[in-house]
């Protein structure tokens, strides 16, 4: 299988690194917009790794990975699946925009390619999907962050005045649906769209941030209220060593997903 990851960030360096040591991926071209992170990879795993823009590798890859941003979502994405390539994507708080949700749907049916979203920092994703075949009355994300880990997350905080360096205790910074939530936060809080998107959509579900300078690790508890039950799961997630603002087991879902699409041997 041959792939291009786009981002080679912190997150886009693991994904790289886990790819280079798989038998299966015959080949793996990175791409960033600065050119010298996807040139270092390219120097640590010469015999594997290929720096190349996306576009100009879509005929010969089968799987695209992006790692990047939300813009990158918009301009690589619906491309790829138009050529019939497999795409994970990690920004899924991009797809928060009806516009470009549809582009990719629309792009991946024209393509018969699929749109992979992993379940990233959360667990229960597939209970989630399960419980949506039936009747969903209610769905509810609650995240606690350390305030260290919510910077550079756009202008919400200089909106509502939020001083992020001086947050002493336990406090809510943001309760609203999904789809407000993507736009606040959109580089901290993907796992609001992974289960939007899985459940009652980026309306319905509901979802409080609290930032807690004494809490070690990220913790996201949703619950989802149906003809099915109730579910409720939490995780208390390592953060990235590299990016505080990133949980460690959104990178391995990630590299969990390559596997498997590289092994032929699907865990769901």
């Amino acid at each position: 299988m041959k792939m291009c990851i786009i981002g080679c960030g912190s997150m886009g360096t693991a994904l790289t690194e886990a790819a280079a040591g798989m038998e299966t991926a015959e080949r793996v071209f990175v791409y960033d917009i600065i050119r010298e992170n996807a040139e270092a990879l390219e120097r640590r795993f010469p015999e594997r790794v290929e720096v190349s823009e996306p576009g100009k590798i879509l005929g010969e890859i089968d799987l695209l990975i992006e790692a990047a941003s939300h813009e990158a979502v918009r301009d690589f994405v619906p491309p790829a699946l138009e050529k019939g390539v497999d795409t994970i994507i990690m920004s899924v708080g991009a797809l928060g925009n009806d516009e470009l949700l549809g582009r990719c749907r629309e792009a991946a049916e024209r393509g018969k390619a699929r749109i992979i979203i992993p379940s990233g920092a959360v667990a229960g994703v597939d209970a989630v999907v399960s419980a949506s075949a039936g009747r969903i009355d209610e769905v509810r994300l609650t995240t606690i962050k350390n305030p260290r880990s919510l910077k550079g997350s756009g202008d919400y905080l200089k909106r509502k005045g939020i001083d992020i360096d001086n947050i002493a205790e336990r406090t809510v910074i943001f309760e609203g649906s999904a789809r407000e939530a993507v736009k606040a936060f959109p580089k901290n809080i993907n796992v609001a769209a992974t289960i939007s998107i899985a459940g009652i959509g980026f309306e319905k579900t509901m979802v409080t941030v609290i930032a807690d300078p004494e809490a070690e690790r990220t913790e996201h508890h949703i619950e989802v209220k149906g003809e099915a039950g109730t579910i409720k799961t939490m995780v208390k997630n390592i953060p990235d060593e590299k990016n505080p603002g990133t949980s460690h087991l959104a990178v391995l879902s990630a590299i969990a997903v390559m596997k498997n699409m590289t092994g032929g041997v699907w865990i769901v």
